[in-house]
C-alpha cells in the first residue's frame, strides 16, 4: 500500500499503519489498531508508530503475534529503511511486547537490498537491520510428482482430466518452476476455448 509514497516515510507509515488496522479488522475481527492507530502516529511520529503499534498491539493480545508483510520489497529508500528499522528496534521485546515472529516476503533477499538515497542516489549505510534475520526461505520449484498431485487437484475438483502424456509434457516445458505450471495451467483450463472444457480430457 505504501508504495506510491516512495521516500515520504510519514505517508508510506499511514499508508501501512491503516492497512494493518483493515487487515486486522477483516481477518481476525481485531478493531483494536482502528482505535489507536492515528493517535499513535500522531504522538510517536513516523519513525517509531510502527514499532509502537506492533508493542502495543502485541501486549494488548492474549496470543502472540506472527506478522507477515508481502512485498516488502515494494518499498524504497527511506520508507524501507524505517520500516526495517522499527523490526529490527522491537525484536527484544518478544514475543510478550511484538510479534514473535516477522515474515518479510519479497522476489529477494532482504540482505540483498541496496537502498540509495534518492537524492544523492549514496548507497544508505550504517547500522544493520539483517543482523536479526534467522533464514531466507525460497519457494523451490516443484517436483515432477508435485507437478502430477497439483493438475490432479485440479481434477478432483472438475473432473477434467489430464492424460500421462500430457503430464509429461507440462513437466518438460516447466521444469517445475512453480509460476510456470500454474500459468500453463491456466492457459489450458480456463483460457483455451478447446480445452476449458471439462468434458474434455487434456492431451500433449
Amino acid at each position: 500500500m505504501a508504495q506510491s509514497a516512495r521516500e515520504d516515510v510519514g505517508r508510506a507509515m499511514r499508508a501501512i499503519l491503516g492497512e494493518l488496522a483493515s487487515r486486522a479488522r477483516t481477518h481476525l475481527h481485531d478493531d483494536w489498531l482502528d482505535g489507536h492507530w492515528v493517535e499513535i502516529l500522531e504522538r510517536s511520529g513516523a519513525e517509531r508508530a510502527f514499532t509502537e503499534i506492533l508493542t502495543r498491539w502485541s501486549a494488548h493480545s492474549d496470543r502472540p503475534l506472527v506478522l507477515l508483510i508481502d512485498e516488502i520489497d515494494a518499498l524504497v529508500g527511506d520508507s524501507l529503511v524505517a520500516v526495517l528499522r522499527q523490526l529490527r528496534s522491537g525484536y527484544d521485546k518478544r514475543p510478550t511486547a511484538f510479534p514473535q515472529t516477522v515474515v518479510l516476503c519479497g522476489v529477494r533477499d532482504v540482505r540483498d537490498y541496496r537502498i540509495h538515497c534518492a537524492h544523492s542516489q549514496a548507497i544508505i549505510t550504517g547500522g544493520s537491520a539483517f543482523n536479526i534475520k534467522a533464514e531466507s526461505i525460497r519457494l523451490g520449484n516443484f517436483t515432477a510428482a508435485d507437478v502430477v498431485e497439483l493438475y490432479r487437484q485440479h481434477t478432483a475438483e472438475t473432473g477434467q482430466s489430464f492424460s500421462p502424456e500430457a503430464l509429461a509434457l507440462i513437466w518438460d516445458l516447466t521444469r517445475g518452476q512453480p509460476w510456470l505450471v500454474n500459468a500453463l495451467g491456466y492457459q489450458l483450463c480456463f483460457r483455451d476455448p478447446t480445452t476449458r472444457d471439462r468434458a474434455v480430457t487434456n492431451t500433449a
